[in-house]
């Protein structure tokens, strides 16, 4: 995959070799239903008869209590920005895996750390210039029957673990001695490359503005927000 047009740098290298996301203020572009539904319908190849099925699938989620902050009610147009985007992107990548969506909310709304964390590596990576570039992975069990192992279990999404990963950290935990019956593994840096392209797609100025956006949420987000 080639490096995506990015038009200015994500990292700022200090002085003593660490870097640090430089983040260029500008007034965020809000984006519509119908912007967002067709970046994301880019970014799953998803046939042009079956948009309206899918567009579905993304209002049931919010149905269910994604995303909150959008207001959805009948006559009211919701605005959308490229977190919000980014963020549904990634609950349909655990849908493919035959999640259900409530299942899927409630692993991200618990889970939100280890999502942003690979996120944040993943954006200056996609950056960097690089002919290939390093992958940066939410790693998961799914664990649907933990509800049955432990009795204090309310729910079967109690117990599923997740965390952020790089390639290699990854590599070494699947080589471990003990067997590992199951492991899920999503490419954060590929759902972002995605995304960015669908926007990209429909207008350079959208890329840029799904980009921008990442890119200030993910260097604010804390676990109190």
């Amino acid at each position: 995959m080639a490096p995506l047009p990015y038009h200015y740098q994500l990292l700022r290298a200090s002085p003593n070799g660490s870097a640090t996301l430089c983040i260029r203020r500008r007034r965020g572009l809000s984006f519509s239903f119908a912007q967002v539904e067709a970046a994301l319908a880019h970014a799953h190849a998803i046939s042009d008869g079956k948009r309206s099925a899918f567009a579905n699938r993304i209002k049931h989620m919010q149905k269910l209590g994604f995303l909150p902050e959008i207001r959805t009610g009948r006559g009211q147009a919701a605005n959308y920005k490229g977190h919000h985007a980014f963020l549904i992107g990634v609950a349909l990548q655990f849908i493919e895996f035959g999640l259900t969506p409530e299942r899927v909310i409630t692993f991200i709304q618990k889970n939100m750390g280890s999502i942003i964390n690979p996120a944040r590596m993943a954006v200056p990576a996609l950056n960097s210039g690089n002919d290939l570039i390093e992958p940066f992975y939410v790693i998961f069990d799914p664990s649907a029957l933990s509800y049955l192992r432990f009795d204090n279990a309310a729910d079967d999404n109690d117990y599923a673990a997740l965390t952020g990963m790089d390639r290699d950290t990854v590599t070494r935990a699947l080589s471990m001695p003990f067997l590992i019956p199951r492991t899920g593994l999503i490419n954060i840096t590929a759902v972002v490359s995605d995304i960015f392209t669908g926007f990209h797609a429909l207008a350079p100025i959208h890329g840029q503005a799904f980009e921008d956006d990442l890119i200030t949420w993910l260097a604010t987000w804390s676990m109190e927000t």
